[in-house]
């Protein structure tokens, strides 16, 4: 995704983007649907480590189907699709 994550007071917030849509500090709510939390909890299940370690690689690959061309990620007060490309240079 062109935008990088962070786990800040219990929430996943945008830490850096690429996306005119999403701005440095956008609480993350859900990904298609599905809770935020729930998200980086299923992600954290996919790596192995410290459960600090997890939370980082978790949030390194948040939202991450390969198998997808876009998201839907939803903030406080709006849904907003991110369009998803391939290009790996994309991360924040």
């Amino acid at each position: 995704m062109p935008v990088s994550f962070a786990w800040i007071e219990n929430n996943v917030v945008i830490s850096g983007s690429k996306s005119s849509l999403f701005h440095q500090g956008d609480i993350i709510k859900s990904i298609d649907g599905r809770s935020a939390i729930d998200e980086l909890v299923a992600q954290e299940s996919l790596v192995s480590g410290s459960p600090q370690l997890k939370r980082y690689r978790a949030l390194n690959i948040f939202g991450t189907d390969f198998s997808q061309s876009e998201a839907k990620l939803s903030c406080p007060g709006m849904i907003k699709t991110l369009e998803i490309k391939a290009d790996r240079d994309l991360r924040c």
